[in-house]
């Protein structure tokens, strides 16, 4: 996601079918509950279960925000700019049963304006690994129930 115009309280990250969402303004975001997972640059906050840990990155105008989701490993990672360097990368272990459907990615906020790009165009910076996909590139044909992508089950 590029940030365009900085949001007070952005919380970019990913959710599970059991994410509560709302409709109109609400007080809570993704992270704010158990089915999901955010990063906020501007408070400087991971967040997750409704819980907040610090997270020394500070976001600006103008930065390319990169989310990816490795559910074979069950990790979170996060870039800023292209770099997976801390205090990015690693920012979230999931527990084993936390994805058993799948993840979806997920933002909230409040004020600001992001560009949000899931694989409909080139990315800005490359993920992770050339393991990782873009979003776009999936399709219901690409999970088993199980959670297991059919590349994944194929590599074993």
């Amino acid at each position: 996601m590029k940030i365009v115009e900085v949001d007070s309280s952005p919380q970019f990250g990913f959710a599970s079918a059991a994410f509560e969402r709302s409709r109109g303004k609400a007080a809570d975001g993704v992270g704010d509950d158990e089915a999901s997972w955010a990063v906020d640059g501007c408070r400087q906050s991971l967040w997750h279960g409704g819980s907040q840990e610090q997270y020394p990155c500070e976001w600006k105008a103008g930065d390319v925000v990169g989310l990816a989701c490795d559910l074979e490993a069950m990790e979170v990672l996060v870039s800023v700019n292209g770099s997976f360097d801390a205090p990015n990368g690693l920012v979230f272990e999931l527990d084993a049963g936390a994805a058993k459907d799948g993840l979806f990615p997920a933002f909230t906020g409040g004020d600001g304006t992001v560009l949000c790009n899931l694989g409909g165009r080139p990315f800005v910076h490359v993920p992770p690994s050339p393991a990782f996909r873009a979003f776009a590139d999936f399709d219901s044909s690409d999970v088993e129930k199980d959670g297991t992508s059919e590349a994944a089950r194929a590599a074993d």
